[in-house]
């Protein structure tokens, strides 16, 4: 592939929300204990930092999260990479300048062109394939950025010691437990490794040969390979954007395809290859084997299990839009990058609304509401411990009906007297959906009544 038609497919993978006519698949089924929300952006292009109702992104890219929740984000068009807080703060870490460069050293002054791809290891290194500076940079625990590989401004495919070595519009990037970097190189259609002593090697596929070709690295063939997933086990994960396919290679290097099939429609949910895509971008994988892709061209968050079944849990099929919520009334326009951090909560580039969305869970319970045996007058307080990633409303019922003005997750009595007895239950709403308690009991002895003066006769 030249560098001429690198660069227009680069750019048209960048910016269209779709390379196929437009289909009328069925709406998707709803994953009822996952709703997807805006954690930071206004839907406007921009470069503002603050909180995340009032912060601004230009085409916000990949991402990735770190294990104190922080998440970092490649603002391509804005030339930086932006960090956004548990709280919802957005700042710039490092580039923002507005014509890019590829310039290394601190913080403050490093220049990143069009940056993309990212991936932390374990020492909190911080990876950005730096898309068109054709290279791949590092940014270090302390605050440090480096070129590790390539030469800023020449793309190529050439292997070799790191500063020999060559890209052309790398895109996603995984680190493995050892500190090998793998690199989705996007316009050779390969997949390269940068081992732990900076020497690069093709991984799978052979520069400029564009296939949908399965077998060992180097008989296997991708077109245009976008984001990257590694598993426990070591497995990597490829959105093969151009085939519309989900591939898989082992630790021994032996590409497969997971699912996804290159025939029309260009949208199903299924097993294997019975399922479609369109225009695959971001993947990520959960603790528990799952992978999330988000489905570019159809606008729409898909997951596959370990056994291969695809489904789609957020997102109408090439319906776009900007709406929060859950299931098929969530709208994405552009989904790209995804991340997915240690609760199994989701991160999304949603590029063309120029926002990060994130899914939340239904609450749980921590711990339930226990039962009380009390004697009238006494005090009681019946309570629960509920998680939930973003704040929850609480309604007590008794006896199934609404307790007045009981919305915390405290119900407490400063004398309970018989009419208070009953069963209470506590639901516990946010915006996934609610959960109601186990019941609790409240048993309330009311005393004989006693005479403490006699009648007197006259």
């Amino acid at each position: 592939m030249n560098s001429s038609l690198a660069a227009s497919l680069a750019l048209l993978l960048a910016l269209a929300p779709g390379l196929r006519a437009a289909d009328a698949p069925p709406p998707p089924p709803v994953d009822p204990a996952r709703a997807i929300l805006t954690l930071a952006g206004t839907g406007v292009s921009g470069a503002t930092n603050g909180p995340g109702a009032t912060a601004t992104f230009h085409l916000p890219f990949f991402l990735a999260v770190a294990p104190d929740g922080h998440v970092f984000v490649s603002d391509l068009l804005n030339n930086a990479i932006r960090r956004i807080t548990p709280a919802g703060e957005v700042s710039t870490h490092t580039g923002f300048f507005p014509a890019g460069g590829s310039e290394d050293g601190p913080l403050a002054t490093a220049k990143f062109k069009a940056p993309s791809g990212l991936a932390l290891d374990r020492a909190g290194n911080l990876y950005v394939a730096d898309r068109v500076s054709h290279a791949i940079r590092r940014i270090s625990a302390n605050g440090q950025v480096t070129t590790i590989a390539g030469l800023a401004g020449t793309p190529g495919s050439a292997d070799g010691p790191r500063e020999e070595a060559r890209f052309n519009f790398p895109n996603g990037l995984a680190v493995d437990a050892s500190g090998n970097i793998f690199v989705a190189d996007t316009g050779n259609s390969t997949i390269r490794r940068i081992d732990i002593n900076g020497f690069v090697t093709t991984l799978a596929g052979s520069p400029g040969v564009e296939a949908a070709v399965n077998g060992p690295g180097g008989v296997a063939r991708f077109s245009i390979p976008f984001g990257l997933a590694l598993d426990t086990s070591g497995n990597l994960f490829v959105a093969d954007t151009g085939n519309d396919l989900i591939r898989r290679i082992t630790p021994a290097g032996v590409v497969s395809t997971v699912a996804g099939n290159q025939s029309h429609p260009p949208f199903a949910d299924g097993t294997g290859d019975a399922a479609r895509f369109d225009n695959p971008r971001g993947i990520c994988v959960d603790a528990a084997g799952n992978l999330f892709v988000t489905d570019f061209g159809n606008a729409a968050l898909r997951r596959i299990t370990p056994a291969g079944v695809v489904t789609t849990i957020a997102g109408a099929p090439r319906v776009r839009g900007s709406a929060d919520g859950r299931g098929d009334q969530v709208r994405f326009d552009g989904p790209m990058g995804i991340a997915v951090d240690a609760a199994g909560n989701l991160y999304v580039c949603d590029a063309h609304n120029h926002k990060i969305r994130r899914s939340v869970f239904a609450p749980s319970f921590q711990s339930q509401p226990q039962g009380l045996q009390l004697t009238a007058g006494t005090a009681a307080v019946l309570t629960a411990n509920v998680a939930s990633d973003v704040p929850a409303t609480f309604q007590w019922r008794k006896n199934g009906l609404a307790v007045p003005g009981a919305t915390t997750a405290t119900l407490s009595f400063a004398s309970v007297q018989g009419a208070d007895a009953g069963v209470y239950t506590l639901v516990a709403t946010n915006p996934a959906g609610s959960v109601t308690s186990q019941p609790a009991n409240l048993v309330v002895a009311v005393p004989a009544p006693v005479i403490t003066a006699q009648p007197a006769s006259q």
